[in-house]
């Protein structure tokens, strides 16, 4: 429930809206530079640590995330919700590539032409390897900070 509310980034004109959908899921209305991208959201733990799985909602999505065709993919997102700000760090595709060529992972993936490099690993290896990575900084973005819309 913390996380219902609308949240504006720190020095940006990005802001997150999310809503309660169903007993563990959100809603989340996202506008960042572009018109409003709506997405389908749960946020979980994984040892000590936050993560939000963010799945766009519809093909009929517009902006930065959507395609010429509708692949559902969900984007990990490393998650700090304390009290009135938020902080949210992407996982970052191109790092995951490099780890595959350095053999520093052999999680499962495929390259899927005009999509790039998406995980095709089980929930369990999947969870594994955020949990193990979750400290990297350069496997997750520098992490974006939002404040509570008062």
């Amino acid at each position: 429930p913390a996380l219902v509310g609308t949240w504006e980034e720190d020095g940006g004109d990005a802001t997150w809206t999310f809503s309660q959908s169903g007993e563990k899921g959100y809603d989340v209305v996202c506008v960042c530079d572009s018109e409003p991208e709506t997405y389908a959201a749960h946020l979980f733990r994984l040892g000590k640590f936050r993560f939000l799985d963010v799945c766009p909602k519809s093909s009929d999505t517009q902006g930065d995330c959507s395609r010429m065709y509708f692949i559902p993919a969900h984007m990990a997102w490393r998650a700090w919700l304390d009290g009135d700000k938020l902080r949210l760090a992407i996982l970052d595709g191109g790092r995951v590539e490099d780890m595959i060529k350095e053999k520093k992972t052999n999680i499962a993936t495929d390259e899927i032409e005009g999509y790039g490099r998406v995980f095709t690993a089980h929930t369990p290896e999947l969870r594994s390897f955020l949990l193990r990575n979750a400290t990297d900084t350069k496997l997750f973005s520098e992490p974006g900070e939002y404040h509570r819309r008062k």
